[in-house]
């Protein structure tokens, strides 16, 4: 099927922008059409295959991708808001997808007050452009509803629209403004998840949980910083704890689920975990190599039993250390 409307990639923001050896591949795996192919520095979009459904727009976890065009949501009438699919028999063929709504547009409706989405999709189950495991509605909307709950917040359900329902709210679609923005925004999410963010900055109860935190393993972890440096949203940072003690500390409000510090590990220490709770510090050991004389930041449980003297990670691995030497006049 060709598409009316083609997604549009963000120049710069997908993650292959900015880092050649990125692993995500969100959007491909969403596609049910296979329309979506990795090039360097970023996507490439096949037409022909294309069916504007819009899933890849909502599984891009840096929102680089858009999709032109009428939004999933049709309207709001109190707490209850209608995503009509493309495919139901009183949708409109412009629209996507109604299962393309981002874990980020969830929470920017939640806020606005939606408490139940009301779906009124075709036969998702014969549909070509049938979600993948994972990326459909209702597993977002348990997620979003998860992270509400754990911070002491109404819940976001979803059920199935009826007909009559259907018909209602296309008659009482809305002529204001304002709510036309609200749609508009659902249609192109804000940037970097501003919604999921402001939800998971909420107080959290006795164990918060967040959709994506990077969990550090100390063991590997070597300090070398990278992780901190290439996070676009300042999730990793390296600071010192309250008793003025230098650690890494994980602060996953604002964390997309890009992958970036995973990628940029050579360690293998750093993965991402789904829906937990943040994981707490990683102190971190401060000395000078007494080898090749480098300041060196690195968590103690790195550092092995019987060290060589206070050695760094390249020291002890390549025992160059060992070919050093100085001449005296």
């Amino acid at each position: 099927m060709v598409a009316a409307a083609l997604p549009r990639l963000a120049a710069g923001s997908c993650t292959a922008a900015r880092l050649s050896a990125s692993s995500c591949a969100a959007c491909i795996e969403a596609c049910p059409q296979g329309a979506l192919e990795p090039i360097r520095g970023g996507l490439r979009i096949e037409p022909e295959r294309c069916s504007g459904c819009g899933l890849c727009v909502a599984a891009c976890p840096e929102s680089a991708l858009s999709l032109p065009g009428p939004a999933a949501v049709v309207a709001q009438r109190a707490e209850v808001a209608l995503a009509l699919c493309s495919r139901h028999p009183q949708g409109d063929a412009a629209r996507p997808c109604a299962h393309a709504l981002s874990l980020n547009d969830l929470a920017a409706l939640r806020a606005a007050g939606v408490r139940l989405i009301a779906l009124a999709s075709g036969e998702c189950t014969t549909c070509p452009d049938q979600p993948p495991e994972g990326h459909d509605l209702s597993a977002r909307v348990a997620q979003i509803s998860a992270l509400a709950e754990t911070r002491g917040l109404a819940a976001l359900n979803i059920a199935p629209a009826s007909r009559s329902q259907v018909a209602t709210f296309l008659r009482d679609a809305p002529e204001n403004p304002a709510r036309r923005n609200l749609f508009a925004r659902v249609a192109a999410p804000e940037t970097h998840n501003d919604a999921l963010a402001r939800l998971q900055a909420e107080p959290c109860l006795d164990t918060g949980l967040f959709a994506t935190v990077p969990c550090i393993e100390a063991g590997k972890c070597t300090g070398c910083g990278a992780c901190v440096r290439i996070c676009p949203h300042e999730v990793l940072i390296r600071i010192k704890d309250d008793q003025g003690d230098l650690c890494y500390r994980t602060e996953p409000a604002a964390c997309t689920g890009c992958g970036l510090c995973a990628d940029v590990c050579d360690e293998d220490a750093l993965q991402l975990a789904a829906m937990v709770p943040a994981p707490p510090d990683v102190p971190l050991q401060v000395y000078a190599c007494c080898g090749c004389g480098v300041s060196v930041q690195e968590p103690s449980a790195h550092r092995p039993a019987g060290t060589e003297g206070d050695l760094c990670p390249v020291c002890r691995r390549t025992g160059h250390h060992r070919k050093l030497f100085q001449v005296l006049p």
